[in-house]
C-alpha cells in the first residue's frame, strides 16, 4: 500500500496532541518540578570601633639650679674685757686695700691699752678713748689685743660667698593620638624643650617630668622621661548584616502550597528579614517568618505556534515544517537542550515529554 505525502492539518493535529499530553503530565503532577532556590537573610549587627582618640599632651619638666654669689656686708671683730683680748683674724675685704674704722674704748682708770698689729707691726695702739681710719689688706692676717678694762673694735667691708638653689621649669605641648586597640602607647621620649635651663649660669640638677592632657578619655603617664599614653574608649556600631544559603527543592500541582525548608539564618540582634529566589518560572517560591514555601504555578501556552520556534514569529518557514516532518516521521520526539528547537528525534512517539524549565516549547500549539 502506497502512502501518500501527509497534509500540513495532519501533522498540526499530531504536534497539538502532543503538545497537550506532554502540558497534562506535567500540570497534572506527575512529575514534580525541580528548582534551585537562595534564601536571603538580612539584619543588623553590632560591632565594637575602637576609633582613634585625639588629645594635647603637655610636658613639664623641673630642675633645681646652684649658684654661688658674692655678698659684701660690713664685719666686726672686737677684743676687750669679756676675754677675746689676743684674738687673731684674717680679714676678708673685696679689694686688694680697703679702709677699716679701728675703735678704742676703756676707763680711764685703772690704765687699760689697745693694739692692732699686722704681721708684728703694730697698725694702731691707743691708751684712751679715740676712733681712726686704717687701710686693711686683703688675704692678711691681723692681730687685736687689749688689756685692763680697755676694748677694741675693727669694723672693715667684707666679702661673703653664699651658695644659692632655685627650681626652674620648663614645658612643651604637642598633638597625639591613641586608640583602645593600641593598648600602652609609647609617646617617645620628653623632648629637650622640656628640659628646664640654667637662669643664673649655675648648675642644674637632675630634671624630673610630669605629664597631663586635654581628653577625659585619655590616661597619660611618664616613665622617667618616657611618656605613654592609654584610652579605654570604645563605640558599638550597629551594621548591616546580610547572609544567604542555597539549596534544591521539588514541588509538583497536588503539592499545592509546600513546605520546602526552615531558614538557619539569623541575624545577630534579632531582627532577621528572609527572602528567597527560585530558578523555575514556573515554580513560585516565598519565605513566610524563616520557612521556605513553593508551589507550582499555571503554564502560560505561548502566544505564538509551537512549530515557529525561530525568528520570524509568526510565520513557519521550510526548515521548521521540515522539523516537524522529521518528528512525525520518526515517530516520537524527546528532550534535547542542544536541539535547535529544545527537542529532538526519538523511534517511540508514546511517551510523554516534559518540556525542560527554560527553553520555550517547540511542539505545535497555539
Amino acid at each position: 500500500m502506497k502512502v501518500g505525502r501527509p497534509s500540513v492539518a495532519w501533522i498540526a493535529f499530531c504536534a497539538e496532541v502532543c503538545w497537550f499530553v506532554g502540558i497534562a503530565g506535567e500540570v497534572g503532577g506527575a512529575e514534580p518540578l525541580a528548582f534551585n532556590y537562595v534564601i536571603m537573610a538580612t539584619g543588623t549587627e553590632t560591632v565594637t570601633s575602637t576609633p582613634l582618640i585625639n588629645f594635647t599632651y603637655t610636658v613639664t619638666g623641673t630642675a633645681t639650679e646652684t649658684w654661688t654669689e658674692k655678698v659684701v656686708e660690713n664685719v666686726t671683730i672686737t677684743a676687750g674685757p669679756s676675754g677675746r683680748g689676743g684674738t687673731q683674724e684674717k680679714f676678708f675685704v673685696p679689694a686688694k686695700t680697703d679702709t677699716a674704722r679701728v675703735t678704742a674704748a676703756g676707763d680711764e682708770s685703772p690704765p687699760w691699752g689697745v693694739a692692732l698689729e699686722l704681721e708684728g707691726r703694730a697698725l694702731f695702739s691707743a691708751s684712751r678713748p679715740r676712733s681712726v681710719m686704717i687701710d686693711v689688706f686683703e688675704g692678711k692676717s691681723y692681730r687685736i689685743i687689749a688689756s685692763g678694762n680697755g676694748s677694741i673694735s675693727v669694723r672693715y667691708p667684707g666679702q661673703v660667698t653664699e651658695e644659692r638653689t632655685a627650681e626652674r621649669k620648663a614645658m612643651h605641648s604637642a598633638p597625639a593620638s591613641v586608640s583602645a586597640k593600641e593598648g600602652e602607647k609609647y609617646l617617645g621620649a620628653a623632648p629637650f624643650a622640656a628640659y628646664p635651663r640654667s637662669q643664673q649660669a649655675g648648675s642644674m640638677g637632675d630634671s624630673t617630668f610630669q605629664i597631663s592632657d586635654d581628653n577625659e578619655r585619655v590616661e597619660t603617664r611618664v616613665d622617667g622621661a618616657n611618656l605613654y599614653a592609654r584610652t579605654a574608649f570604645v563605640e558599638l556600631i550597629s551594621q548591616r548584616w546580610q547572609k544567604q544559603e542555597s539549596g534544591k527543592g521539588t514541588v509538583g500541582t497536588a503539592d499545592g502550597s509546600k513546605s520546602i525548608t526552615l531558614s538557619t539564618l539569623a541575624a545577630p540582634n534579632a531582627d532577621t528579614r528572609w527572602s528567597v529566589e527560585n530558578d523555575n518560572p514556573n515554580v513560585e517560591t516565598w519565605m513566610d517568618g524563616n520557612r521556605l514555601f513553593a508551589k507550582v504555578v499555571q503554564i502560560v501556552p505561548p502566544n505564538y505556534h509551537s512549530a515557529d520556534y525561530q525568528d520570524p514569529r509568526s510565520e513557519i518557514d521550510d526548515s521548521e515544517m521540515n522539523r516537524v516532518l522529521a518528528y512525525w516521521r520518526a515517530g516520537a520526539y524527546h528532550i534535547d537542550s542542544q536541539g535547535l528547537d529544545g527537542f529532538r528525534r526519538r523511534a517511540r512517539c508514546n511517551q510523554r515529554s516534559t518540556p525542560q524549565r527554560g527553553f520555550p516549547r517547540t511542539v505545535l500549539g497555539h
